[in-house]
């Protein structure tokens, strides 16, 4: 399949043929393991400072596969190549953003909002968080969710979409480490 894209035109390649790319459906037994093992890998007991560094781990981990995450955006959701470059770069930036914006967090923390009470904002994890991401953009919107929800603390069960899982599985797979 060849797409266009900026006057240009670029392979794309047809992966509904290949069997290495069918995948068996989850059960619902399955939903229930990931959410008994996001509630015990709750991580929020982890201080402010140490939580900006593993979003940057996952930033790091995904720049050192860049190009295998590249190829595979393009082969699971038939975008031209350099639509797939630009997805991977926005979501590695979306994981260094969080681990920046967790840092400098520059809101004022209390104040008398309503005369006669003290308000305050506490920064803490909810637990555990449920994310469904889409067809079009598998991994970006995986980062664009995972990131600060794990930032934040939290843990996250992570479903992608049954048309394009192949990137957001294997970038669970590449970061299951850290």
């Amino acid at each position: 399949i060849v797409a266009m894209h900026d006057d240009r035109r670029e392979r794309v390649v047809e992966i509904s043929r290949s069997p290495a790319f069918r995948m068996t459906g989850l059960r619902r037994r399955h939903l229930g393991d990931a959410c008994i093992a996001a509630l015990v890998g709750v991580h929020g007991e982890e201080s402010r400072a140490v939580r900006p560094l593993f979003d940057a781990s996952v930033a790091d981990r995904m720049a050192d596969n860049f190009d295998l995450l590249v190829n595979l955006e393009a082969a699971n959701t038939g975008k031209p190549m350099s639509v797939a470059r630009a997805d991977v770069d926005a979501a590695i930036d979306c994981f260094r953003f969080m681990a920046g914006a967790l840092r400098a967090t520059t809101s004022m923390a209390a104040g008398d909002y309503v005369d006669g009470h003290l308000s305050l904002i506490l920064r803490e994890p909810l637990g555990v968080i449920g994310v469904v991401t889409p067809w079009n953009y598998p991994l970006l919107m995986a980062a664009w969710k995972l990131a600060p929800i794990l930032a934040a603390g939290n843990t996250c069960v992570l479903k992608p979409s049954e048309q394009t899982p192949l990137t957001t599985l294997k970038f669970v797979e590449l970061v299951s480490d850290l």
